[in-house]
């Protein structure tokens, strides 16, 4: 009998390891079936809210100075020490027993990943230690002052501080500032030990404490990933600063929280400056208020500034202004002397979203077209080739200044994740439009934000805003990429308060929260097959020569856009569902795309490169010419893009990246020649393109209408010329129409049609061109390959006459 009984074991076991090897070679078929299910698919996409949804714990929060304390912009009796630079560091217990020894040193800012001797195992649970340990000393400023704060302005995953061998607190959010009291620590004039604990990973904080909710990131790196400094000030200090411009007005908000750290209340008199940033020449405008503050609080204090002959800020003309707040404390005898100062940067700006007949973006009360990108910062932590590139401020400037500016970008979306500080001041003074979004990506159940607790979330979200609203790129909060977690509306709900001259956006899977709030859409349109399948067929590229482009366009399952509010304004900031890695492969996850644009033929590298490139540039094209939203953004400029066979030795994580940037060499920002050269076409202000994808549309032999569009995003007429040229793969020119002179109004979109013979040629290039007789802008081109093998059979583009 036993036999028998072993032999059904055996039989059993043997079953259930074929039926998984056939699930697993079939799990992607399995996944869509399943997204067909419409209870699958509401169970999927609902959230329960979780057991500790309200919990909380304690946190150190601004409350006396540190906002915005990583740059002084022209303070004078307000003292602020930059602590950043290389720092000791150890691995040891999350216990309160500060090592005895530290034999590694690491960069402040940055991760952990850079520290020298290198540690193993880093962002994952590791027997190897529960917490990194770091250490600095340096030299106070000569004092005494009454007040002194530690600011740590962003740090992973859950920190304590002790100075000078006393705890000053603790702080869990890994996004947010904090500030530490040390005002009856610290040595003035002396050498002093500043000793900060880091969770070594994620499960070193509790479940509830939003650290980022992203299923591409397969390590969670820690350290301190923004900027440490110390400030010192009088016995009331400026807490924080909020400038809001209002252009209608011409006058500036000065919204000024005050504490007074003392135990009695106190008088002095508040004062704002208002001038351009870096101008010593220009009118300097004022207030000037006396306060009674009360003891041991915080107080809020808002004066209006009147602004004569103020100049916009918009990407195009990024002009600064600088609010010098200052407080000065009404001594015994009644003199008033200094207490503290702040210097904030603002731009007379005003950003909003519209619903309605008139839906779209509007920049200083005129519609305004988003054209731009994303930046993924904290996948881009998980590159191999990442290092310290991401607090090198030159790289950062050019990074941002450099290919942005050539294609003409006014605007970028920060990717699941916050920027370090200075990335923002780099925005305002060189013109860019920022959706700013955090980190929660929770389009079905099983996602880290399933656990978090809204009171958590709601101090996150707050200490988020606080630390960013004076920024003039800004353009509005982004809560959430791909979202069904209703704790992100209500989140919105709870902070709207905060700051009501931005509106947000909610992840575009669900309702806006808003009557203005913009919804976002992903139509990724050639995502042919995978789990994340948005469509109802294989699109193909011909497909696009009859889809309206209006949206939504994600209509299906999981990742259906919300189409119940068609009169909110849309924006489009994903939309190829093409990568390739460094090696000029297809990513896992758009494998299935290139597949369909290829046939199932395995492309070339170079071909490869060529089919991203030429498609991603028309479509980018194609949902501009489209107008059916106000803005596209392409997915994504930086992110992580490694190839499992191009990577280190030394470098823990051994696989291929699923979504990729186009850079060949990140640190020296080498992006992928043909994508450079396309995306400086269908990017700039004035854009043509062929709307027609069909071969059928290019009778062999024959004339043919060939449909055009052309618009113009500028704010002034244009003149411009439209010709066609047709070219074989040789080069060589088969067919060229006279060119024909258009005036486009401001904003205008316009379809046309160009009478071309087409010649008795298998495969020729189509190419329009748009040029301008003056010279008032470079001329740009879009390219349509007929009859060809695959997207990416290498072309040569013709000459302009111009």
């Amino acid at each position: 009998m036993w036999k028998w009984s072993f032999r059904i074991v055996v039989g059993l076991v043997v079953t259930l390891i074929v039926l998984a090897v056939l699930a697993w070679f079939n799990r992607m078929q399995i996944l869509v079936a399943l997204l067909h299910n419409d209870d699958f698919v509401e169970w999927a996409s609902t959230f329960p809210p979780s057991e500790d949804y309200n919990s909380s714990v304690e946190g150190s929060y601004p409350v006396a100075a540190c906002q915005n304390s990583h740059a002084n912009w022209g303070e004078i009796h307000r003292q602020t020490t930059v602590l950043d630079g290389l720092w000791e560091v150890e691995e040891g217990s999350l216990s309160d027993d500060i090592p005895n020894a530290f034999g590694h040193t690491v960069p402040v800012p940055g991760l952990m990943t850079d520290a020298e001797p290198k540690f193993t195992e880093v962002g994952i649970e590791s027997d190897q230690r529960d917490a990194f340990w770091y250490r600095t000393r340096f030299v106070a400023p000569e004092g005494p002052e009454a007040q002194a704060f530690l600011c740590l302005h962003k740090a992973a995953y859950g920190i304590k501080v002790w100075l000078n061998g006393e705890a000053l607190g603790e702080h869990f959010g890994p996004s947010s500032l904090s500030e530490y009291d040390a005002s009856g620590t610290i040595k003035y004039g002396e050498e002093n030990e500043l000793v900060v604990r880091l969770g070594a990973d994620r499960s070193q904080i509790p479940s509830f404490v939003p650290a980022g909710d992203d299923d591409e990131i397969e390590r969670w790196y820690p350290g301190i990933w923004d900027s440490v400094s110390l400030v010192t000030t009088g016995p009331v200090s400026i807490a924080n600063v909020k400038v809001e411009a209002n252009i209608d007005t011409g006058t500036a908000i000065v919204r000024t929280v005050l504490f007074n750290s003392t135990e009695e209340p106190q008088t002095g008199s508040l004062s704002q400056q208002v001038s351009l940033w870096q101008s010593d020449t220009d009118p300097v405008f004022g207030d000037e208020t006396e306060v009674t503050l009360d003891p041991g609080v915080q107080t809020t204090v808002v004066q209006t500034v009147n602004l004569e002959d103020f100049e916009l800020w918009s990407p195009e003309t990024p002009t600064l202004y600088l609010a010098k707040t200052s407080f000065d404390l009404q001594a015994d005898g009644g003199a008033f002397l200094p207490s503290d100062d702040r210097a904030t940067r603002f731009g007379m700006r005003k950003v909003e979203w519209r619903s309605g007949d008139d839906k779209g973006f509007y920049l200083n009360n005129k519609l305004y077209y988003l054209r731009g990108t994303n930046i993924a910062l904290h996948r881009f932590f998980g590159d191999a080739e990442r290092a310290q590139l991401p607090w090198d401020e030159a790289w950062v400037r050019q990074l941002l200044t450099g290919h942005p500016k050539d294609f003409h970008w006014n605007s970028f979306r920060t990717h699941n994740g916050r920027l370090p500080n200075f990335w923002y001041d780099i925005a305002d003074e060189t013109g860019f439009l920022i959706a700013d979004e955090y980190s929660l990506w929770s389009f079905a159940r099983g996602s880290e934000s399933e656990d978090w607790s809204i009171v958590e979330l709601e101090k996150e979200f707050r200490g988020w805003i606080q630390e960013n609203w004076n920024h003039a790129s800004i353009g509005w909060w982004d809560a959430a990429n791909e979202n069904h977690n209703p704790i992100s509306a209500e989140v919105i709900r709870r902070v709207r308060d905060s700051d009501p001259t931005r509106q947000w956006e909610n992840g575009g899977y669900e309702a806006p929260v808003g009557p203005n709030d913009p919804i976002e859409e992903h139509p990724y349109k050639l995502n042919s097959g995978g789990a994340l399948n948005l469509n109802d067929k294989a699109y193909t590229l011909e497909d696009f020569s009859t889809i309206d482009g209006q949206p939504p366009q994600a209509t299906w399952g999981l990742f259906a856009t919300y189409d119940e509010a068609l009169d909110h304004p849309f924006i489009n900031n994903e939309y190829a569902f093409l990568w390739i890695t460094s090696l000029g492969r297809p990513t896992e996850l758009a494998q299935s795309s290139f597949d369909n644009l290829t046939g199932g033929k395995e492309l070339t590298p170079a071909e490869y490169r060529e089919a991203y490139a030429y498609v991603l540039a028309e479509l980018s094209a194609y949902w501009r010419a489209m107008r059916g939203y106000a803005g596209v953004q392409h997915f994504v400029y930086l992110s992580k893009c490694n190839d499992v066979d191009d990577l280190p030795d030394d470098w823990e994580v051994r696989t291929s990246s699923q979504t990729c940037d186009s850079f060949l060499d990140v640190a020296a920002l080498e992006l992928e020649p043909r994508w450079q050269t396309y995306a400086a076409d269908v990017f700039a202000p004035q854009l043509v393109y062929l709307k027609e994808w069909r071969d059928e549309a290019y009778p062999r032999g024959g004339k043919a209408e060939i449909p055009i569009v052309v618009l113009s995003d500028s704010y002034e007429p244009v003149e411009a010329d439209v010709r066609i040229h047709i070219m074989g793969l040789d080069g060589e020119t088969l067919s060229r129409s006279e060119a024909i002179r258009v005036t486009l109004d401001p904003l205008e979109r316009r379809e046309m049609s160009v009478t071309l013979k087409i010649p008795d040629e298998q495969a020729f290039i189509v190419f329009a061109e748009l040029s301008s007789p003056t010279g008032a802008f470079d001329t740009v081109w879009s390219r349509r390959k007929i009859g060809v093998e695959h997207p990416g059979v290498a072309i040569t583009d013709p000459v302009s006459e111009q």
